[in-house]
């Protein structure tokens, strides 16, 4: 191979990512909305990665598109895309350098009682968000790639993990997540997030739990 080429790999990767989805084009509304909802989870939140999504209002040029994107860096989100916008605007956005992408489902959310453990005991479906509000998620059954597990405590997967998982999301640094086969590219711990483009061979097939240690996310095996 080409020594030239040994420096970069382009790969396919397979991670869900979180929309601003806009209900209002008034800037002071959408700064109130936006700041309440991350108030609901300040760590879960924390540098994001954001796709912006216009998708339910009317906009056009005169929009104050530098303006929305500096209140939601504020905010500690990270906008990187924007979708749902008219097709003049989308080639002004692409020349400006903001990719735009396409139109997504959105995904279907399961909440569990608020204190009281959720426990999924069937396989999930793609384009599924699972949360439970102060307490442990526990899933009895391996998780799709579309499907994204979200807890204010501990994570437990008994089977392969393979979309993205977020524990302590309202930011518990003890939460952790165990699984019995890690197959995602996206893990977070009350805020840390950790990305994994090639899970090391003997993080493979085996009892694994993610945990944060001194600000740091650590993906360890468990048992001999």
């Amino acid at each position: 191979m080409n020594n030239k080429l040994n420096s970069v790999e382009i790969k396919s990767n397979m991670i869900s990512m979180m929309a601003v989805v806009l209900r209002d084009v008034d800037l002071e509304q959408i700064a109130l909305g936006l700041q309440g909802r991350i108030d609901q989870a300040p760590a879960f939140f924390k540098n994001t990665p954001v796709i912006v999504d216009f998708s339910n209002v009317s906009i056009d040029f005169s929009f104050d598109f530098n303006s929305l994107f500096k209140l939601i860096r504020q905010r500690q989100l990270l906008p990187v895309a924007v979708r749902g916008i008219p097709l003049e605007l989308g080639e002004s956005m692409q020349q400006a350098g903001v990719p735009v992408v396409e139109q997504a489902v959105a995904p279907t959310v399961r909440r569990g009682r608020a204190g009281k453990t959720l426990i999924i005991s069937e396989a999930i479906s793609d384009d599924q968000q699972c949360f439970a509000q102060d307490s442990d998620l526990v899933v009895l059954a391996s998780c799709h790639a579309g499907v994204e597990l979200i807890a204010d405590g501990n994570i437990h997967v008994y089977g392969a993990l393979r979309g993205p998982a977020v524990c302590g999301a309202h930011g518990d640094t003890d939460a952790r997540i165990f699984c019995t086969a890690l197959e995602t590219g996206l893990v977070s711990v009350a805020g840390h997030p950790y990305l994994l483009d090639n899970i090391p061979e003997e993080l493979k097939n085996c009892l694994v739990q993610v945990r944060l240690s001194n600000g740091q996310v650590l993906i360890e095996p468990l048992g001999p």
